[in-house]
């Protein structure tokens, strides 16, 4: 009688083919172990002789529990004491035992089971991945995540020969990679093996499986691969990325980071610089650069299209509609508000435009109090109000903004840019070249989040670039904050708005030591002479030693004077945040930051200096080299023919 086949499924959805079953399991053990043994022949074995022959076997191979079963029974079922040469599967399937009751082999995929256990690469495949348009995306792709040379590594790979030849080549590869039946030869591209389970079929892929209804993706009816092929993955991120769902995006994200850290780097192992070798390296940074985890503010933004206290109409205070203007002064912040309508609107507000400017003059019209509203190329609601008041007349306007008021007053006298909104070293310069980093009031984990037109989040992956490359993080900050600890800085926490005072007393310790550059600071900066007195005490009888300041900020002398040391002796770079000059006399603290790298004679050095803008719209990504779209400026707007 012939053996049983023990599967788990679940009842409702039981495959019923099985004879796909049965060719997978004779065409499994004909691609994994005839290379080494020849085809099982009815003279060979007993049943339970291949039982034993299987156990010993199994430690050497990269088999599932549940491939191994299949391929055990197509064995028992040539056996020469069950018969031999059976046609086609038995047709009973034990129920599951009690220790597994969840199914570890899905039915959506043994549907799809075939002679075919892996889809490899075929020649349409190659001739579409080979078309103009092809590689152009693949260029494309590769630019984004800063991996030129291994696109045209790729490329080459994909148009070294006809398609049939390549067809053939990396099909081989493939088999050799992914269907090899040693496990150091063989890397499989799911989930569940990389995932402590060991097994093909665990629960990443019913974890899948509900991502994917979640999605609303429809896997073919001839895909053989099961939910968590990392193919099967990444069109899911792709489908949520496109639909904007942020849970199903950071679901994704965290199945995927978890197993391809130990996948992405065996497949580069086992294939180097060859096609998968190089896809590896790709799918790598792909990962980092969506690491970008998606912003936990994304929820604000669809409650302040949504929330019931959102002003979704004009409103009028009623006692300013009913008596005019000047009513009821005391009442402002207290009387209700009246809905009108988008006419009723426009006529009052031009109305009182008219009136103001006819009784106080054009400078009595503000174009507008600074808020971010909607800014970008178009929709930046202060830029199209200054628009529409300059076809009118004149206006009284702002001038700086809540960000960096004093900052970018002061640094064009000091370095000759506003630098705080310009791009600073990049994350990868640092990452190779920086040897202490030191985040002075600065968290761009957290305040990266923000842009001032689209935020490409540069500053995620290129934080995770500075941690694997070991670069050492010091956040001087009152708060341990999102990046100090994802970079596992140390932290330094001087009292609130006592950064000069800190810096004073690292400055003087470079002097007195002699661990600055007079060179540097005689050739490349003026100024340094009448700093001086102010910093030995010589012009007001007050030395900024280290402990005059350690009394003020609260940070040890012995600190102080450390860090004056470390600065000198490591690659240093000084990222300075925003919040620190928004204070009485707040200029000061990025003019001193610039003075101290000064003396530390590092700019211009890669990975050293400073940088005024790491802590806001990704200011150290690097810049895009496509042509920049100017926005909408203050201009009427008024045609060519008028202009002239």
């Amino acid at each position: 009688m012939p053996v049983e086949m023990t599967l788990w499924s679940n009842v409702s959805d039981l495959n019923t083919n099985r004879q796909a079953l049965w060719d997978y399991s004779k065409d499994s053990y004909q691609k994994a172990c005839a290379g080494c043994h020849v085809l099982a022949q009815k003279t060979h074995f007993t049943a339970k002789q291949w039982i034993g022959t299987m156990k010993s076997m199994k430690r050497f191979t990269s088999f599932t529990d549940d491939e191994y079963r299949l391929i055990l029974a197509y064995l028992q079922n040539h056996s020469k004491d069950l018969g031999g040469g059976i046609k086609g599967p038995v047709q009973r399937l034990a129920a599951p035992t009690t220790a597994r009751q969840r199914p570890p082999i899905l039915p959506s995929w043994l549907s799809g089971w075939r002679s075919n256990s892996r889809a490899r690469p075929c020649v349409a495949r190659l001739q579409a991945m080979r078309t103009t348009q092809g590689l152009v995306a693949l260029q494309w792709i590769a630019e984004t995540l800063d991996q030129p040379a291994v696109a045209q590594a790729i490329c080459v790979d994909l148009t070294g020969g006809t398609p049939a030849d390549m067809s053939v080549i990396l099909q081989r590869r493939h088999a050799a990679l992914f269907e090899g039946i040693f496990r150091h030869r063989s890397v499989a591209p799911n989930a569940s093996v990389w995932d402590g389970t060991g097994r093909q079929f665990g629960p990443a892929v019913e974890r899948m499986q509900q991502l994917l209804r979640d999605l609303d993706v429809r896997v073919a009816c001839d895909c053989k691969e099961p939910a968590d092929h990392v193919a099967l993955e990444l069109v899911a991120l792709a489908q949520a990325l496109r639909q904007g769902r942020t849970q199903s995006i950071q679901a994704l994200l965290s199945e995927m980071q978890g197993w391809t850290a130990g996948f992405a780097p065996a497949l580069i192992r086992a294939d180097g610089n060859g096609f998968y070798g190089q896809a590896a390296q790709l799918l790598t940074a792909l990962l980092e650069k969506i690491a970008l985890k998606p912003s936990p503010q994304l929820p604000g933004v669809m409650d302040s299209l949504y929330s019931e206290s959102r002003i979704r109409y004009p409103m009028v205070r009623r006692a300013w509609l009913e008596k005019g203007p000047g009513a009821d002064p005391d009442g402002r912040g207290k009387g209700d508000f009246v809905r009108v309508s988008w006419d009723k609107a426009i006529e009052l507000v031009a109305g009182e435009l008219v009136q103001v400017r006819k009784t106080y003059g054009q400078q009595a019209v503000f174009a507008g109090s600074y808020g971010w509203k909607s800014p970008g190329k178009l929709h930046n609601c202060q830029t199209l109000l200054r628009r529409m008041l300059n076809l009118t007349g004149s206006f009284t306007n702002s001038a700086g903004d809540c960000l960096t008021g004093a900052a970018q007053v002061i640094l064009p006298y000091v370095s000759g840019s506003i630098e705080v909104y310009e791009q600073c070293t990049t994350w990868k310069n640092l990452a190779e070249n920086c040897q202490l980093m030191v985040l002075w009031g600065c968290n761009p984990i957290n305040n990266s989040q923000i842009s001032w037109q689209i935020a490409d989040h540069g500053a995620w992956p290129g934080i995770e670039m500075v941690k694997k490359a070991g670069t050492k993080v010091l956040s001087i900050d009152p708060l341990r904050t999102e990046t100090c600890e994802a970079l596992n800085g140390e932290w330094l926490a001087p009292r609130p708005h006592t950064d000069v005072v800190m810096m004073l007393g690292i400055a003087h310790t470079l002097y007195v030591e002699g661990l600055h550059n007079q060179k540097f600071l005689n050739r490349f900066t003026t100024g340094f002479d009448k700093f001086l007195p102010y910093l030995l005490g010589t012009s007001d009888g007050t030395p900024k030693t280290a402990d005059w300041a350690a009394n003020i900020c609260g940070i040890s002398a012995d600190t102080l004077r450390d860090l004056a040391r470390r600065f000198a002796k490591n690659r240093t770079m000084l990222a300075l945040g925003y919040s620190t000059q928004r204070q009485q006399f707040g200029e000061q603290v990025h003019w001193m930051l610039i003075t101290l790298a000064s003396m530390l004679w590092q700019i211009g050095l890669p990975g050293g200096g400073y940088g005024l803008s790491y802590r806001y719209s990704s200011g150290n990504a690097p810049t895009h080299t496509t042509p920049i779209l100017k926005a909408i400026d203050d201009a009427s707007g008024q045609s060519q023919a008028q202009a002239v």
